[in-house]
């Protein structure tokens, strides 16, 4: 199996990434789209305001967010670090700022709401163990942000 991030990458400062993370099993926890909008459940809510969060917790522009039934992508670039010269895996740890901690942050912040607010969900695992990334040019920050706002409408278009 290969591993999922590059390995001479940092994920850290300047990295531009769409980042899309699904549900455990893909189950449509947080809404479902009519007419090709996506209404929101209760914890689609709390996952679209932990989205909207991460930029007040992490130094990074938001580009696009959008929140589905069962994933969600986001569009950003990490604008800083606290050390720009550690990487992410630097001494075995994850380094504050970089991709995996914002998404491990985000991550935990969405399941303890949902949760909270929720208790039969205690025991159910919201996200899979993972997460997809990929690294955008500059260049095609707008095309990105396009397809992640166009999701509702090609949703069950394959």
């Amino acid at each position: 199996m290969r591993p999922p991030r590059l390995p001479d990458w940092h994920y850290g400062r300047g990295t531009t990434v769409l980042v899309t993370i699904i549900t455990k099993d893909r189950r449509p926890l947080f809404g479902r789209i009519e007419s090709d909008v996506v209404l929101l459940s209760s914890e689609g809510l709390i996952v679209h305001q932990c989205l909207t969060d991460i930029p007040d917790h992490f130094d990074v522009q938001m580009h696009a967010k959008i929140v589905m039934p069962e994933h969600v992508h986001a569009l950003f670039t990490i604008l800083s670090t606290p050390n720009p010269f550690r990487t992410e895996r630097d001494f075995g740890v994850l380094v504050p700022g970089t991709l995996p901690v914002i998404v491990r942050s985000f991550k935990s912040a969405s399941t303890r709401m949902i949760r909270k607010q929720n208790p039969g969900y205690r025991k159910l695992t919201i996200w899979q163990s993972s997460y997809h990334d990929r690294l955008v040019e500059p260049a095609s920050i707008d095309r990105v942000a396009r397809y992640i706002l166009d999701n509702p409408r090609n949703y069950h278009r394959g």
